[in-house]
C-alpha cells in the first residue's frame, strides 16, 4: 500500500513538472557555443606517440607562459 502512494506520488510530481520545464526550454537558443578541439593549441614538433599530453597542449602551453 505504502509503495502504491509512494508510486502515484511520484507520478504526480513528474506531471505537475512538465509543464514548467517545456515552457522554459527554447530548442532554438544557442547553448554554450561551439564545442571540439582546439587545434591551434597543438605542438606539432613533437609526436603523438612520444609525449601525447605536450603534443595536444605544448603550444598552448608555451604560448601561456
Amino acid at each position: 500500500m505504502k509503495s502504491h502512494w509512494f508510486a502515484t506520488g511520484t507520478a504526480l510530481c513528474v506531471l505537475f513538472a512538465l509543464p514548467a520545464v517545456a515552457a522554459d526550454a527554447d530548442l532554438n537558443a544557442a547553448r554554450m557555443g561551439t564545442w571540439g578541439y582546439d587545434m591551434a593549441g597543438r605542438n606539432t614538433d613533437i609526436a603523438p606517440g612520444q609525449d601525447f599530453f605536450d603534443h595536444a597542449n605544448g603550444g598552448f602551453l608555451d604560448r601561456l607562459v
